[in-house]
């Protein structure tokens, strides 16, 4: 097989996370008294993490940012479990992959607290013997961190891995690594900007993982 491994990114390609992120990011600028930028694409910061995230919307003051971020997890902790949904076919895709005996992971800008509460509350959370997210890397998407642990933990080699993701930034860490590339069309990045990087493989449907060449 060209690959054993397949690392999902969560956010727009697992999960349509948009309504739940932009909703706690709303509500936590409403306790600063702040309103969402009007020249601000929500697009733009679904792939960033929480941090850069509010600094994209104009709060610096270590204070202010370090106060949006909690009110952020606090609100996205409410409304997560409710508003997060996974895509088509994710469920039924992820089980015949395993199935098939391969191995899969996730890579994530989510912390850790969310993005296990989220795959519990989907049902999907012992889908995946290994996952990363970004507050336990010191260098995040496209930075080749989050799969330098993930091929560590199952002993592969870059080249045995798949990398799955809505984002350039995912396309940009698996190139980065060496790693076969699946772009999906249907989250943050339109099919020109993910075709811009040069992926491997293109989908336009999660199910449709099952049918790109392994060999």
């Amino acid at each position: 097989m060209k690959y054993s491994t397949i690392v999902f990114d969560f956010d727009g390609t697992l999960a349509d996370s948009n309504i739940a992120v932009k909703t706690a990011m709303n509500l936590a600028l409403e306790r600063q008294g702040r309103c969402f930028p009007s020249g601000l694409s929500f697009d733009k910061l679904s792939c960033m993490i929480i941090e850069d995230m509010f600094l994209s919307a104009g709060i610096s003051d270590p204070r202010d940012l370090n106060q949006a971020i909690c009110d952020f997890n606090e609100c996205y902790a409410d409304l997560g479990p409710d508003l997060v949904s996974l895509f088509p076919g994710v469920r039924e895709t992820l089980t015949e992959l395993r199935r098939r005996g391969y191995q899969p992971a996730v890579a994530t800008n989510e912390t850790r607290i969310n993005l296990d509460r989220l795959l519990k509350a989907r049902g999907i959370f012992r889908e995946f013997s290994m996952t990363v997210c970004a507050d336990e890397v010191t260098k995040t998407k496209p930075d080749i961190e989050m799969l330098d642990k993930i091929a560590g933990f199952f002993r592969v080699s870059y080249e045995k891995i798949l990398m799955v993701g809505d984002s350039i930034l995912d396309i940009r860490m698996g190139k980065a690594a060496g790693s076969l590339t699946c772009a999906v069309t249907y989250g943050s990045h339109t099919e020109f900007q993910l075709r811009e990087c040069n992926p491997d493989y293109i989908i336009h449907a999660f199910s449709e993982l099952l049918v790109i060449p392994v060999n």
